[in-house]
């Protein structure tokens, strides 16, 4: 891990405090500066999920109010991507498989703080990816909604030809050629203009 200081926003479904507590000292420790909230209820959930971003779940299977499965559900359902981490008492592969099938990112044993450490990490990153990628489909979506803007309040005749055929044409050059709509241009092959 780098020496820069990396903030999670941490959502904890963890019944005991000490061992949330114990979670939250080793990713300090691994040089985290943790922000977490302990959720014990769907209706904490909710709220949590109401007022602030988080950047990463912990959770165990067996929570008598809000197990991980239900977590992840209700975290679909407000339409976040935060990925859930569950916490196993027993790493079989059968508990794997069904907290993977449930929608977990990830399983850990309950106990093995230092696996949970790089898992955070790890998911921390993929989470930043995802996020960065976002930004920069929305960015490439801006700019190219300003460059069709342009292309077609030009006065100049512009269009775009490829293979020999029009991809694009702005309203200027149709009207040089006497057309009126996009379609029936882009039947034409541009030797035949």
């Amino acid at each position: 891990m780098s020496s820069e200081i990396k903030t999670i926003h941490l959502l904890l479904i963890e019944p005991s405090s000490n061992h949330a507590e114990t979670i939250i000292n080793a990713l300090r420790n691994k040089g985290f500066a943790v922000r977490a909230t302990q959720v014990l209820t769907p209706e904490e959930l909710s709220q949590v999920l109401e007022k602030q971003v988080s950047d990463l779940a912990l959770a165990i299977p067996d929570h008598p109010d809000l197990s991980a499965k239900q977590a992840i559900e209700q975290i679909a359902q407000f339409g976040r991507d935060i990925p859930t981490v569950v916490m196993l008492n027993d790493m079989t592969e059968e508990n794997i498989v069904a907290a993977l099938k449930a929608g977990a990112s990830n399983t850990v044993s309950h106990t093995n703080l230092d696996m949970l450490c790089i898992l955070t990490e790890k998911e921390i990153e993929h989470l930043e990816n995802r996020r960065q990628r976002t930004q920069a489909e929305l960015a490439l979506r801006a700019s190219e909604k300003r460059c069709a803007l342009l292309l077609d309040s030009s006065q100049d005749a512009i269009a775009y030809i490829h293979d020999g055929m029009h991809v694009y044409a702005n309203r200027a050059y149709l009207q040089m050629f006497d057309y009126s709509d996009h379609d029936e241009v882009m039947c034409v092959p541009a030797l035949d203009m």
